[in-house]
């Protein structure tokens, strides 16, 4: 993979022009545009920036609780005893529609994996969550380590020790 073409990860400020930011999903781009910054006391929103400060790309998480009842041992790991668990949602990611198709969408989860984990480091969670838009995400996100919850839904988990150990071993590279 070629290095990515934002030069730094940041949280949203009011000083980032979001409005010029297009990723080819509509829904995508309306949230980033109308909501993100009216939502940030719910949703966490970074957004990932070149030299001159352009969006390039961006994701949103927020924690959740999460029911594991019925998932695997891996999954179920460290709920509490009604089956629940803390997560972190992957609520919303984009990259710009110029960049797509270069590899770029990979290492825009991967920064958010690594803000997650930062995280993780201060308000332990369990899992990481992604409710992928379409089958072709499911594909993206599985492909990445995440696990389909049924075939049925379109949530897809990992637990926050497999992406712990998934960043540390791209660092060791």
């Amino acid at each position: 993979m070629t290095t990515p073409p934002w030069a730094r990860v940041e949280r949203l400020g009011p000083d980032h022009d979001i409005l010029a930011f297009q990723c080819g999903r509509v829904e995508i781009d309306a949230w980033l545009q109308s909501k993100a910054r009216t939502n940030a006391h719910l949703i966490s929103t970074y957004v990932c920036v070149d030299e001159t400060g352009t969006v390039r790309a961006f994701f949103a998480v927020k924690y959740i609780i999460v029911s594991v009842e019925g998932y695997s041992n891996a999954l179920r790991r460290g709920a509490d005893r009604h089956g629940q668990s803390v997560a972190i949602l992957l609520a919303f990611m984009g990259l710009d529609a110029a960049l797509q198709g270069a590899g770029f969408g990979r290492a825009v989860l991967r920064e958010a994996l690594t803000v997650m984990e930062q995280v993780h480091q201060k308000v332990p969670v369990q899992l990481v969550v992604v409710d992928a838009l379409d089958e072709q995400l499911i594909d993206f996100y599985s492909k990445a380590g995440f696990k389909r919850v049924s075939p049925s839904e379109r949530r897809l988990l990992m637990p926050i020790s497999a992406v712990v150990r998934s960043l540390e071993a791209t660092r060791v590279k």
